[in-house]
């Protein structure tokens, strides 16, 4: 007898149960990838314009068949209680809706008619309503317009106050013409019976001796003589500006001037009450 070697079979036994393993594995890999591919591919269908079209219309369906099922019921309903009556009624009944529908036959070419005019009388009214806003805004600008004029003329007005004004001021100022002394500056003297008003012309500072109203005349010769000396009697020469009250100083005025400017001429002149000097 032979002896013979033994076989072994786990070997092969290892090898299937692992193909077995790695194509389960694969299966189970294959079946995930399947079931994230369709979830995708419906959310992607979720978002296509004929799903949404699709799904409005079926919610329009079940809602006219919520409300069919109403109606069916409401006739239901109705039917039970037509049930109830005898067939006299029920024909009385039919009778009375057949001329109820003749009745509203008739009366809708009326109504149509009706209809038709307040539909024209309303598009006449939204023309009217057009034309309106238009008259209002051509108002609106009018009135704009009109205030601003409103504003100019009393600007205008004012100004024209204002020129008047100035109109009747300037006819009282005094004019002044000089000739004679060509390189000396005159002395403008203004005699009050209060005293003196005195300027360098022609933009000279005013100088007042004397209070308006109240003094005299003579108490102010001395400070006229001495604002005289300090203008320099070789550079200049007064002009004596009398006033009505203040004639009767008359010669008291000149007897100052004459000591000073002895060898030269001034000026004098009458001046009104109105008139005004500077």
């Amino acid at each position: 007898m032979k002896n013979s070697s033994p076989i072994s079979l786990f070997s092969f036994q290892d090898i299937i149960t692992s193909l077995t393993g790695i194509m389960i594995v694969i299966v189970l890999v294959i079946l995930l990838q399947l079931v994230e591919s369709t979830r995708v591919a419906a959310a992607h269908a979720q978002m296509l314009p004929e799903y949404q079209a699709l799904k409005k219309v079926q919610q329009e369906l079940l809602a006219k068949r919520e409300e069919l099922k109403k109606k069916i019921a409401g006739a239901e309903k109705a039917a039970d209680e037509l049930s109830e009556r005898s067939v006299a009624e029920l024909e009385y009944l039919i009778r009375a809706e057949e001329e109820f529908a003749k009745i509203l036959n008739k009366k809708i070419p009326e109504l149509e008619k009706q209809l038709s005019t307040l539909t024209l009388a309303n598009a006449q009214r939204s023309r009217r309503c057009d034309e309106l806003k238009k008259e209002l805004h051509q108002v609106s600008k009018s009135w704009n317009e009109i205030r601003e004029l409103q504003a100019r003329l009393v600007e205008l007005r004012e100004r024209q106050k204002n020129i008047s004004k100035m109109i009747r001021r300037k006819s009282k100022m005094l004019r002044f013409e000089f000739s004679g002394y060509e390189d000396k500056t005159p002395l403008l003297i203004e005699c009050n019976e209060w005293g003196f008003r005195c300027r360098r012309y022609p933009d000279g500072e005013v100088v007042t001796f004397g209070t308006p109203g109240k003094g005299s005349l003579p108490k102010q010769l001395g400070k006229l003589d001495s604002w005289i000396r300090q203008q320099g009697s070789s550079q200049c020469y007064p002009v004596l500006l009398f006033r009505e009250h203040s004639l009767v100083y008359f010669e008291n005025i000149r007897r100052r001037i004459f000591n000073i400017y002895m060898k030269q001429a001034w000026g004098q002149e009458l001046v009104g009450s109105n008139e005004e000097i500077f």
